[in-house]
């Protein structure tokens, strides 16, 4: 079944954000440059649709993951935000987003490569230390945004995860540093990555990546793999996440069943 995406006549644009090649061409032909030095990148290509935030004849945003390939270059990734609203359509790349100001400070490749050279040498310690790729991972507009760091340094290739946060990133720092130590203890819990440092100047925390470490809702969601296999994996995802809300660790925020149905209504 083919669908069209046309049913809502308040957001006349609505099927072109589901439209994977008119994403494409629309951020090919009108790139969202931020400075006049900001040129057009070349050729564009949605890679997936990401995530899709959908209020009936309100608004719709969905961010899409977009590689880029200019001439003699290696090709290079980023992620686009389309908004739709009853006023029309507006795109951007994730960068842009005036609740999230410390991003910029996220993607500068000197800043964090001094912020990880110090961290793992020492203040004044570069040498040795160099940061190859940072990568976009994931991106929610206006609350947070997951980075995969990736860097040369003098005992091999490391790698960690920095997630940028609109508000409460010092407080999830403390949570999740009381889960860690609960996992520790705990060996019915599943096993969560030690919390490196939290720099709050950028919102950032950073915890190191998992040797071999697949994206669960990547792995999950691939069709191309076994079913069965699929299913297990979602399985355990549900007893870990419940193994979590049972290890007596408080949480910042609670949640509710009755927010759940709302959301959902």
């Amino acid at each position: 079944m083919n669908y069209r995406f046309d049913f809502d006549e308040q957001l006349p644009d609505l099927p072109l954000a589901f439209d994977l090649d008119a994403v494409a061409q629309l951020f090919e032909e009108r790139w969202p440059a931020r400075n006049e030095l900001d040129g057009p990148p070349g050729k564009i290509k949605v890679i997936r649709l990401q995530d899709t935030k959908y209020k009936p004849a309100v608004r719709c945003v969905t961010t899409y993951e977009i590689q880029g390939e200019r001439p003699d270059k290696s090709p290079w990734e980023t992620i686009g935000v389309v908004e739709i609203t009853p006023s029309g359509l507006t795109h951007r790349l994730f960068d842009a987003d005036r609740k999230l100001p410390w991003l910029a400070l996220a993607i500068d490749p000197a800043g964090m490569r001094r912020r990880f050279a110090e961290l793992l040498g020492g203040a004044g310690k570069l040498d040795g230390i160099e940061l190859n790729k940072i990568v976009t991972v994931r991106y929610k507009p206006g609350l947070h945004c997951v980075f995969r760091y990736e860097l040369h340094t003098p005992s091999g290739e490391q790698a960690f995860f920095g997630k940028l946060f609109s508000k409460e990133g010092e407080r999830l720092m403390e949570t999740i540093t009381t889960l860690y130590q609960a996992t520790q203890e705990k060996l019915d819990l599943p096993r969560i990555p030690h919390p490196v440092v939290y720099w709050p100047d950028v919102q950032l925390l950073v915890q190191p990546a998992v040797a071999g470490g697949v994206e669960l809702r990547t792995y999950a969601f691939d069709t191309s793999q076994d079913a069965d296999l699929r299913e297990e994996w979602i399985r355990r995802a549900g007893a870990y996440a419940a193994a979590l809300h049972a290890s007596g660790v408080p949480s910042p925020s609670k949640r509710t069943f009755e927010e759940d149905l709302q959301d959902l209504h």
